[in-house]
């Protein structure tokens, strides 16, 4: 689908994040970094086409894991020299008029890594604008997951 440019505002750009991406309580770096399928392109939700908690929703509901949405604004991505685009989204259904992206196409490594972290920055200063609720632990089980090489994990048998 098309790209339209946003113009810096203060509008905000809702930025899933999985629970490996909070350190310290803190979201970190990695949130706001594309990954090397996304082709510079780091995937939001646009403030005025829906609200943090619909765009954690409709993320939960796509299959996707998310602890809560943080936000970014168009100027600060500007200030970065990052611009920040609408695009809507056909697939995975349901489709998602409300998603953008803040583009990181033709930004080397190493300034990459620095722009997410200012990003990070300026998220974590506004906190998380939703969170989404814990899954509950099932009763009888215990909350510990073991992890390779956890010694603490007891073996069946």
């Amino acid at each position: 689908m098309s790209e339209t440019k946003l113009e810096p505002t203060e509008q905000e750009l809702y930025r899933q994040v999985r629970a490996g991406h909070i350190e310290d309580g803190e979201v970190s770096s990695l949130a706001f970094t594309p990954m090397k399928k996304d082709n510079g392109e780091l995937s939001v939700d646009l403030q005025g086409l829906t609200t943090a908690e619909a765009a954690c929703t409709a993320f939960k509901a796509r299959g996707y894991d998310t602890v809560g949405a943080w936000a970014v604004t168009t100027t600060e991505c500007s200030d970065l020299g990052l611009g920040a685009f609408h695009q809507p989204k056909d697939t995975p259904p349901p489709p998602n008029n409300s998603h953008g992206f803040v583009d990181f196409r033709g930004v080397n490594a190493s300034q990459t890594k620095r722009r997410a972290g200012r990003l990070a920055e300026k998220a974590n200063a506004r906190n998380c604008r939703h969170a989404m609720p814990a899954a509950p632990a099932a009763s009888g089980t215990s909350s510990h997951t073991a992890e390779p090489g956890d010694e603490s994990a007891e073996s069946a048998g």
